[in-house]
């Protein structure tokens, strides 16, 4: 079986430390969306983003690309996307 671009491996040494790895598991496989998650989980899994790929990224970002808000509330959703940015485009 060929392995789905959304898995993280339990063997990698960083899923081990990774505090969000279920969460991005289920923002990248389509089971939730980040508008609707809770402020929490998105903070909790931002430092994790440095170890995901490329394409792990984008399964992340493609549906985010319209996401755009100034709201108070939003603050974890918007600095988490600027973080996937940061990863995606440096």
């Amino acid at each position: 079986r060929e392995p789905e671009i959304a898995d993280i491996p339990k063997t990698h040494e960083a899923a081990r430390t990774m505090l969000g790895r279920t969460f991005l598991i289920r923002l990248m496989r389509g089971d939730v969306e980040l508008k609707g998650c809770m402020e929490n989980d998105v903070a909790a899994a931002q430092s994790d983003l440095r170890y995901l790929s490329t394409e792990q990224l984008l399964l992340i970002r493609v549906p985010t690309l319209y996401f755009q808000t100034e709201a108070g509330s939003h603050t974890a959703r918007t600095s988490f996307l600027e973080t996937v940015d940061k990863h995606l485009f440096s």
